[in-house]
């Protein structure tokens, strides 16, 4: 499998996630955490989160870092990545339990996930993977999760993205194309391992949660990156959110 780089960055893009210490620094350095040393979690003070599409870990072991009194379910469609995560020397099943669950799929959730029973969702480049009928399902699931008031918390590609455009230009003037696979509409591609990529307009986001029941704004997230091997600096263009559940 692929590696990919932690993504320490959370921390600083949801502090409601972090501890008192990481929102006073959010680039503070943390160590891997070592199950057979670490604390208990304190109940009062757990923060129940549910990760849809979490890959090895990438995003769930940091936030775990960033805050001791996290508690994590994390899904994916892939038994190889769950499997990954379970292998962790991190994994600490008082702090995080690892499903294969596609979530895409109709109530997809209900057999490891209680109604209203999660603090949080948190969705890392998972939405865009889905079909827009998959995002509905997943959706709906993130609704009947969450606590009444609970967020989903997101980041994914966004419409205008350097990928979804098509290419830069590098400092000799050569056209480098970033080729993101197979044009399905105007808004998603099909990569060649049959994965689904979608370039999100924030409006169109926002309604489709919206008849979710989930009720929040899309931002615009740039991001300036070096590519050293292609010789190209670009902005890459992404769409974040917190989406509440409001719920009777």
């Amino acid at each position: 499998m692929a590696a990919f780089k932690d993504r320490h960055y959370l921390r600083r893009e949801f502090p409601e996630l972090a501890d008192d210490a990481s929102r006073r620094d959010p680039s503070a350095f943390r160590d891997a955490l070592d199950p057979a040393s670490s604390p208990d979690v304190v109940d009062e003070l757990a923060i129940d989160v549910l990760e849809l599409g979490c890959g090895v870990g990438n995003a769930a072991f940091p936030l775990m870092r960033a805050n001791l009194n996290l508690r994590v379910l994390a899904v994916d469609c892939s038994p190889t990545a769950i499997e990954a995560v379970r292998r962790n020397p991190e994994y600490d099943e008082r702090r995080i339990r690892a499903e294969v669950v596609d979530a895409s799929r109709p109530r997809a959730l209900e057999n490891v996930c209680a109604d209203s029973s999660v603090d949080c969702v948190t969705a890392i480049f998972f939405l865009s993977a889905l079909t827009r009928t998959g995002l509905r399902n997943a959706g709906d699931e993130i609704y009947r999760a969450l606590k009444p008031n609970g967020a989903l918390l997101f980041r994914d590609y966004a419409k205008g993205d350097v990928k979804n455009e098509g290419g830069v230009t590098n400092a000799r003037g050569d056209a480098v194309r970033f080729e993101p696979g197979e044009m399905v509409d105007a808004r998603a591609y099909k990569r060649a391992d049959g994965t689904l990529a979608v370039f999100f307009d924030p409006r169109d986001l926002e309604n489709a949660l919206a008849e979710c029941g989930l009720e929040g704004t899309c931002d615009i997230v740039e991001h300036t990156v070096t590519n050293r091997k292609l010789g190209v600096t670009m902005t890459r263009r992404f769409v974040q959110g917190r989406f509440v559940a409001r719920k009777d």
